[in-house]
């Protein structure tokens, strides 16, 4: 995955835009523990100019706020 703070490198933003421009989660077909590591890594939402990194990150946000990541068995994202 990526380290810590990705809205602090410009760098590592473009790897994962580029990354995300072919899957629609961080490791397989489903959302996993993998997206909400990386969800963790963003003290802000991302700049629309990384067009597939927002729409990753809108689409993970949604599993947190409709409470599925809890359901799970899991404890809601914390950053």
């Amino acid at each position: 995955y990526f380290s810590t703070d990705l809205m602090s490198c410009e760098a590592r933003l473009k790897a994962l835009d580029k990354y995300l421009s072919t899957r629609s989660y961080i490791q397989g077909f489903t959302f996993s523990h993998a997206d909400v590591e990386v969800f963790r890594q963003f003290s802000r939402p991302p700049m629309d100019q990384h067009f597939h990194v927002v729409r990753w990150y809108r689409h993970i946000e949604k599993y947190d706020k409709s409470g599925l990541w809890q359901a799970k068995g899991e404890s809601k994202f914390q950053r």
